[in-house]
């Protein structure tokens, strides 16, 4: 019983690690995703059909060698299709491994990162008629899908089994506010995605205001988790405030650089704006994601009210 215990235990860890590797190399696929919209590079390729792994063949290096957008695309859907082999894997992994709700964890990734291939496949078949469309629409699910990912290595972490209780006097605000950050980050989000397909002064103004409002609610949570002696929300809001204050420094360069505008020309896609948007895009997700797991560490760490009073109860000498 204690070997089939242990071999259990190490199944859980690897497919921990599993989801680790899958939320490490989901990112890279939105950064180059990232990437695809700052260069124009789409419809670089106007057939979805092609050879996985591509780039990697002499012969692929021959006909891409000279269409640098053809290889910017074709190294977003290489890193998608490693993406969808990572998450079958995954898939398998919960099923085997796990028990309860978790089992079904992996499918609803792979469900979601396939969702994501085909809305993929979409804006390049039916780029005719809503092509713009879906390319919004892939780059606003793409960073929900990255931080999907990156909530199922959280649930499946042996932290999160453990469950470890965080004394916080505040634990209803602290959930509160970490929740409004999180939701503000997914309207910036889209408010973001919107901007860098259509551009325009209004966009550009909310986006504006939606970037004050979760810079607010960003360092309040990291002010009422400053001195909790636990690190399991101290350590990630402290992380969401770096982050925030260098995605803070990539949006004003990304905006001094031409971002927020339409490129006119071929000419208007510098190098530094095209380096400053992904890099601020990206970041985004980071960020986006880092607030998801202060928000689920919140709610699964911190005491409910219900727990609160029958703590206080106990203290006083009364019996709950």
């Amino acid at each position: 019983m204690a070997g089939l215990t242990t071999t259990c235990n190490a199944c859980r860890s690897a497919l921990f690690l599993w989801a680790v590797v899958l939320a490490v190399s989901t990112l890279p696929l939105v950064a180059v995703g990232g990437l695809v919209t700052s260069t124009s590079s789409g419809m670089a390729d106007p057939d979805w059909h092609f050879t996985p792994f591509k780039l990697l063949t002499a012969a692929g290096w021959a006909e891409m060698g000279s269409n640098v957008a053809l290889m910017i695309e074709h190294s977003h859907r290489q890193i998608g299709y490693l993406v969808g082999m990572l998450a079958i894997g995954l898939a398998v992994g919960c099923l085997c491994c796990q028990a309860g709700s978790k089992r079904w964890l992996g499918l609803i990734v792979l469900l979601a990162v396939s969702a994501q291939g085909a809305l993929g496949a979409f804006r390049i078949k039916l780029h005719a008629w809503f092509g713009p469309e879906f390319a919004l629409i892939h780059g606003i699910t793409g960073q929900l899908v990255f931080v999907l990912i990156v909530a199922a290595a959280l649930w499946l972490s042996s932290g999160w089994a453990r469950r470890e209780t965080i004394e916080e006097v505040r634990a209803s605000k602290v959930r509160r506010l970490a929740l409004l950050a999180f939701l503000m980050a997914v309207v910036q989000l889209v408010s973001g995605a919107t901007l860098r397909h259509l551009g325009g002064d209004l966009l550009l103004a909310v986006h504006l205001f939606f970037a004050v409002a979760v810079a607010v609610h960003v360092m309040l949570v990291w002010g009422f988790t400053l001195n909790q002696a636990s690190g399991l929300l101290r350590w990630p809001a402290a992380l969401a405030l770096m982050v925030l204050g260098l995605q803070v420094l990539l949006g004003f360069g990304a905006w001094w650089a031409g971002g927020g505008y339409p490129a006119q020309e071929a000419r208007d896609l510098t190098q530094a704006r095209i380096a400053l948007t992904t890099s601020h895009q990206t970041l985004g997700a980071v960020l986006l994601a880092t607030l998801a797991v202060v928000w689920l560490r919140s709610r699964h760490h911190l005491p409910t009210a219900a727990g609160q009073s029958a703590n206080s109860t106990q203290i006083a000498g009364v019996s709950p």
